[in-house]
């Protein structure tokens, strides 16, 4: 069994009739290479996607911003309620 640049090549021993008679097989497998390139490449994508990703911070909303503020003077505010209109 060998490999050149992208086909392998397999011989073996398919019958011994004697010291004066023997066949041997071979076989010539082009692109195999690519086909154990793809298994790992899949491996690799599958592995990337369970990984668990990073905890990532929500951006703060409004109210977290004012409350940021806020703390500093030791009082927290509420935020104002929009007015609403009376349905028509």
């Amino acid at each position: 069994i060998t490999t050149h640049n992208l086909t392998d090549l397999y011989v073996f021993l398919a019958d011994w009739n004697g010291p004066s008679q023997a066949t041997i097989r071979v076989f010539v497998n082009p692109l195999v290479p690519l086909v154990w390139l793809g298994g790992l490449l899949m491996l690799l994508g599958g592995i990337t996607c369970w990984w668990p990703e990073r905890r990532r911070r929500k951006p703060p909303t409004h109210l977290e911003k004012q409350r940021g503020r806020d703390e500093g003077r030791g009082r927290l505010r509420r935020p104002r309620r929009k007015a609403h209109s009376p349905p028509i």
